[in-house]
């Protein structure tokens, strides 16, 4: 799961640890992940970005996945 981070001894994970997902719904072909503050707290820009991205990256793959919108206890990161 990716939230749990690459499983291989040479990578490490993205998503800080603590994070929780609060919530995810798919409306249409639009994926609404709701994730705890864990998510965004104390990081920099770049990083957030990066999470986020590997967020997206992710979930697009999936075929009844065409965006993504992504919050923090409700709102928009």
């Amino acid at each position: 799961m990716l939230i749990d981070g690459p499983s291989t001894d040479n990578l490490s994970a993205i998503i800080p640890t603590g994070t929780k997902i609060n919530k995810v719904e798919l409306k249409g072909d639009v994926l609404e992940a709701d994730f705890s503050d864990e998510l965004t707290k104390g990081i920099s820009k770049e990083q957030k970005a990066q999470i986020i991205s590997s967020i997206t990256d992710t979930v697009i793959q999936l075929n009844e996945v065409n965006s993504v919108k992504i919050t923090v206890n409700g709102n928009a990161v």
